[in-house]
């Protein structure tokens, strides 16, 4: 029996500090930085740490304000994501996003941001309105 613990240990441990991404419950997971609750399904994001740690936010910015004043390192980050403006509830990678800036947007925090999965989803987007097409390092540093 021993031995048996002594195997399934370390099997035990690695499962219990998974580092997946967790569904986020629109009107009822708080950001993590406002701790407003979420409650848009087009707008959200989500950090998962390499320790399986998750936080929620409500909009890109809260996220880019977290990260900004956190002792979380860039690289103790396993995934972050965004939602998926097009697919509501939908995460993605928010690295890979297109974003698009337009004032036609009305995210929690006034960012103005959405991101897409593909950039012919933003552009078909941007046809019936104003905005501008950027990539996630051009969208931080019109967060900035």
């Amino acid at each position: 029996m021993k031995k048996l613990f002594v195997f399934l240990a370390p099997i035990w441990l690695l499962l219990a500090c998974q580092a997946d991404p967790e569904a986020i419950y629109f009107g009822k997971d708080a950001c993590h930085h406002c701790k407003m609750t979420i409650m848009d399904p087009k707008f959200g994001s989500e950090i998962v740490t390499d320790k399986g740690r998750v936080y929620k936010f409500d909009d890109i910015n809260c996220v880019h304000s977290f990260m900004a004043e956190s002792q979380l390192e860039p690289d103790d980050i396993r995934h972050l994501l965004v939602i998926d403006f097009s697919q509501p509830q939908e995460l993605i990678n928010a690295y890979n996003a297109t974003y698009v800036l337009s004032e036609d947007l009305k995210p929690p925090m006034a960012s103005n941001f959405a991101a897409f999965s593909t950039q012919e989803a933003a552009k078909e987007y941007l046809d019936q309105r104003s905005g501008e097409l950027m990539n996630y390092q051009r969208m931080l540093a019109r967060l900035d």
